[in-house]
């Protein structure tokens, strides 16, 4: 019986997590297909005709399109990025002893804890010196503030649960390092990975403080354009939620196209033997 009982306690509370998270989402989607008059009515309207005038004004009355090509531009610039370095230093730290391993991994996870707003004046002078205000590129690198520290360090956890066994005996095999790192760590590793570009892509579609120092007109990201929907006469909900929406729609895709990996690698190194 008590355990009868502990059962409906962890169903309970996951079913409230559930709610939790997906609930806001939701909230986000019915707000787009609602009509105008019904984004302020208190109660909610939770049940009306669906109409798709937000998402209408959005894609041909707005600069939405090319501040959509900009995000994801810069998201797919800075996950690739963030990987190509990420994966030789987590495999580095993972595998190489050597003295102050544990503070140069500390210093690395402090990068993460400086705020970027807060490293905004000198940023703004590199870039001015290399004249690269509105410029994808500029935004690319500089998320790798924000985004490389955390990348790092899930990289290494994944590349923690490889054995070591299988990167000596490819260097018994002739293998270089790289090589081991190519042809054993990466293929098992996958998942991880996956799971890590999904992550690091989320960051970098949502940031909002880089690019609206940093962009201009052109290449104005998504979030930034969401600004333009507070007007001194108020908000206006309706294509604000479905601007959030269809910037939602690429992590979707992602994750479905690779959910067998995705789930996987969140299992990655949770079962052992």
């Amino acid at each position: 019986m008590r355990i009868f009982r502990s059962d409906i306690v962890s169903y309970l509370v996951a079913i409230l997590l559930i709610v939790w998270v997906v609930f806001p989402l939701y909230y986000i989607v019915m707000l787009s297909l609602q009509p105008s008059r019904l984004a302020f009515s208190w109660p909610p309207a939770w049940l009306f005709v669906p109409t798709l005038d937000n998402y209408i004004s959005v894609l041909l009355k707005s600069n939405f399109i090319l501040q959509f090509r900009s995000s994801i531009t810069v998201a797919t610039g800075n996950t690739l990025l963030s990987l190509a370095i990420a994966i030789p230093s987590a495999y580095g730290l993972s595998r190489f002893p050597y003295r102050g391993k544990e503070n140069i991994s500390f210093w690395i996870m402090s990068a993460r804890m400086a705020p970027p707003i807060g490293l905004a004046v000198p940023f703004v002078i590199l870039v001015r010196m290399f004249n690269g205000f509105d410029n994808p590129l500029t935004l690319i690198a500089l998320y790798l503030l924000p985004n490389l520290p955390i990348v790092v360090w899930m990289m290494k956890s994944f590349i923690d649960d490889i054995s070591v066994d299988l990167d000596n005996a490819a260097l018994v095999d002739g293998c270089s390092r790289w090589g081991a790192l190519r042809s054993i760590c990466l293929p098992l590793a996958l998942p991880g990975i996956l799971v890590t570009s999904l992550f690091n892509f989320i960051m970098s579609i949502n940031e909002f403080v880089l690019a609206f120092v940093f962009m201009g007109r052109d290449w104005s990201t998504a979030t930034v354009g969401l600004t333009g929907y507070i007007t001194p006469q108020g908000e206006l909900w309706g294509p604000m939620a479905a601007t959030g929406t269809l910037i939602m729609l690429p992590v979707l895709v992602f994750a479905l196209i690779v959910r067998k990996h995705l789930v996987r690698g969140f299992l990655f190194g949770t079962v052992k033997g």
